[in-house]
């Protein structure tokens, strides 16, 4: 029994023959060929959604890490760029976009996009990053979402505000 292994250098679909002979008279030279077709399958790039602490001020990182499901003798790319959730391009993030890149045998990649800081008590917001169609790959999923996790305290209620709620109800208390 031999077994050969064999890298492959390219991805598609291919044909192994072996034949094996011997210098005297075979009795079954029909069992001394083998074929057999094989389907070379690209990896997958697979990309985690992330999350980040918004801060006060300035610009954190948020990175969104990247894996090649098998490492490639080729190198994958794969353009990418950011889309708004609840998140606004130039004042939430910065828009971003460009390639990822894996090259032959890596299997880990990052895409980094800048993230704002601000002091305004707002929900957690969000934003996209999408990745197009690669070279050299498959898709497991396209779309990343960044989650950008408020950190700014809720405003004080004011007894007005309150006082202006409370009539509000009563009011409705009473029209039902």
């Amino acid at each position: 029994l031999i077994t050969p292994f064999l890298k492959p250098l390219a991805l598609g679909v291919f044909t192994n023959r072996a034949e094996v002979s011997r210098s005297d008279i075979d009795a079954e030279p029909e069992n001394n060929k083998a074929e057999e077709i094989v389907r070379i399958a690209p990896p997958a790039i697979s990309l985690r959604s992330a999350q980040i602490t918004e801060g006060a001020e300035g610009t954190r990182l948020l990175q969104f890490d990247a894996e090649l499901s098998d490492p490639s003798p080729l190198r994958v790319t794969a353009p990418f760029m950011t889309k708004n959730g609840t998140a606004a391009a130039g004042e939430d993030y910065e828009r971003q976009e460009g390639a990822l890149v894996f090259e032959p045998g890596q299997t880990r990649a990052a895409i980094q996009v800048p993230v704002f800081g601000d002091s305004k008590y707002e929900l957690d917001e969000t934003f996209f990053v999408d990745l197009g169609q690669p070279q050299n790959a498959g898709l497991a999923n396209f779309r990343a979402t960044g989650t950008m996790l408020n950190d700014d305290a809720a405003p004080p209620r004011s007894e007005e505000h309150t006082s202006e709620l409370q009539s509000h109800s009563d009011l409705v208390c009473r029209l039902l």
